[in-house]
């Protein structure tokens, strides 16, 4: 009976983790303020987690400790102060914001009750959205929605993320009917606030991420070969773009026309006509963003010019060209100004070796995930993980806490809850 009573008790630490943990989440929902931060205050009790668990970390958690490794070396050789700034935190490393509460949570044993905690997520968030709906609808401010949030992306993100959390509240708690009417009215409005923010990247990413699903129960490397064409096909795009323009592929300034060079290319005309109604984003990701970020690979195809580096302009780079050159800037930012494709950006900032350690905290990310024998916390988990690579393509998502927070808390809480039940699976089979 103590050793049952004993899996029941967290310690003091493991409470502390648990309740910041899920005000995070909770309050997700704006980076206005930064409560949704407070979760990678978890990192004080990395030290004692490690300790309590005699060294060892799952293979997951390992593989986001090597991008951690990574990053802060590339960042520490170009500009050690950076990490003094809570700029940095908030934009170009916003990857420790997102990752840390997954990374403590990997290390926890402590249960949590999943369903219940999504479903309070959504309710919370709901509400949030509805609110700012209707200041939207009155005040009229901009064309497009941002909920709580300073970007419509970083909106759009957030509520793909809470629609895909509302459609599997209600098929959890589908034998009651309160419960679907409630958490249907839910999704409505959080289904009409992503149409608010216009955000076409999050919008149609959520319509594929469910394609993707429905696909993967026909072949379960599905959205593995299509993501691998994806990003094949763009980045052979970007190479030739980079071949063309050469240097002058780091304009540090966006340009909205097809350069000069491009003009009479049948193939980039037609991609251009395809986007009537903002062709000029379009044509800026690929001979302004996305080829810098390219060309910057180029130049240091090993390591990347530095992490962080990729805003730093004007460039200074220093080192063996085309094979390490870093990025050594006076004018060190830290803005929104990435490269809207995250492969793009780390190969630019990371090279290949920060390329296969995302490649491989990817693939674990999903080992994991499907590891998950509830059914419908797995489906829904696998949505959003789907959602978050697909996005990535289009944005520099896959570190963005207003989208990888509620996303990544969930995955934690679920892996910090399977972790319990392994523990102490004995006793956990005779009492639930």
């Amino acid at each position: 009976m103590n050793g049952i009573e004993n899996c029941k008790r967290n310690n003091w630490y493991e409470t502390i983790i648990k309740y910041l943990c899920i005000i995070s989440l909770f309050f997700s929902f704006t980076n206005y303020i930064f409560i949704s931060a407070v979760s990678t205050l978890t990192v004080i009790f990395f030290i004692p987690l490690l300790f309590k668990n005699g060294g060892r970390v799952n293979y997951f958690a390992f593989s986001i400790l090597c991008f951690y490794l990574i990053s802060i070396v590339g960042g520490m050789i170009i500009e050690p102060a950076q990490f003094l700034s809570f700029e940095f935190y908030r934009r170009d490393g916003n990857l420790f914001i997102s990752f840390t509460p997954l990374l403590i949570l990997c290390l926890c044993n402590i249960k949590f009750d999943v369903w219940k905690t999504v479903a309070f997520f959504v309710l919370i968030s709901t509400v949030a959205d509805f609110a700012g709906i209707v200041f939207h609808l009155i005040k009229r401010s901009t064309p497009e929605y941002f909920m709580w949030f300073t970007a419509h992306n970083a909106a759009g993100g957030f509520l793909s993320i809470l629609c895909i959390a509302t459609i599997f509240v209600i098929l959890h708690y589908f034998k009651n009917s309160f419960a679907v009417l409630l958490f249907s009215a839910c999704f409505i409005i959080n289904f009409v606030g992503l149409y608010l923010t216009k955000s076409r990247g999050s919008f149609l990413t959520f319509i594929l991420a469910i394609l993707i699903f429905v696909l993967m129960k026909k072949n379960k490397n599905v959205d593995f070969i299509i993501f691998t064409v994806i990003f094949v096909l763009f980045f052979a795009m970007e190479l030739y773009v980079v071949g063309v323009m050469g240097d002058s592929a780091i304009a540090s300034a966006s340009q909205y026309e097809i350069p000069k060079e491009f003009k009479d290319d049948k193939f980039f005309s037609s991609i251009s006509s395809l986007f009537i109604m903002r062709s000029h984003t379009v044509i800026d990701r690929i001979f302004c963003i996305w080829s810098k970020a390219i060309y910057l690979f180029v130049k240091s195809p090993l390591i990347g010019v530095g992490y962080g580096g990729y805003n730093d302009v004007p460039y200074n780079l220093i080192g063996i060209e085309n094979v390490i050159s870093l990025n050594f800037s006076e004018q060190v930012a830290s803005n929104s100004s990435h490269a809207h494709n995250t492969f793009f950006h780390v190969l630019a900032e990371q090279g290949i070796i920060g390329f296969i350690l995302l490649l491989i905290m990817i693939f674990e990310m999903k080992r994991t995930i499907l590891k998950e024998k509830d059914d419908k916390l797995r489906s829904m988990l696998l949505i959003m993980f789907l959602y978050a690579i697909g996005s990535s393509f289009f944005e520099h998502r896959f570190f963005t806490p207003a989208q990888m927070i509620p996303f990544l808390l969930i995955l934690g809480i679920t892996i910090s809850t399977r972790n319990y039940y392994g523990k102490y699976e004995g006793e956990s089979k005779k009492l639930y």
